[in-house]
Parts: C-alpha cells; structure tokens; sequence
C-alpha cells in the first residue's frame, strides 16, 4: 500500500478552505469550500431506519 498514490489522491491541493456542514432531520451534507469561496468537495448522507444508539456516559 502506497498511501501517497492512492485512487483518491491523484487531484488534491493545499490551501485554506473551510467545511460547511448542514443538518436537515434525517440529511447530512458537508461542503469543502477553498478561499475563494468556491466549492471543491461535496458529499451527503442521509440516515436509514434503525436504532439510535447512545455512546458512552
């Protein structure tokens, strides 16, 4: 394994950029915006039936 030459890290940059992340009952969305606010990544989830489960305390 080659962690500098995955499938994943073929495009990448360095710069300053900021995660937006938005909640909407069951919908999760995070947005990767860079220093010129534009939008470089993006990815959503949304949460299928099931139990919730406390974690710790």
């Amino acid at each position: 394994f080659d962690p500098t030459n995955t499938w994943f890290g073929h495009k990448k940059t360095r710069s300053h950029h900021l995660v937006y992340v938005a909640v909407f009952g069951d919908h999760l969305e995070f947005q990767a915006i860079d220093q010129h606010g534009r939008l470089f990544d993006v990815f959503e989830l949304r949460k299928t039936e099931g139990r919730r489960e406390r974690v710790g305390g």
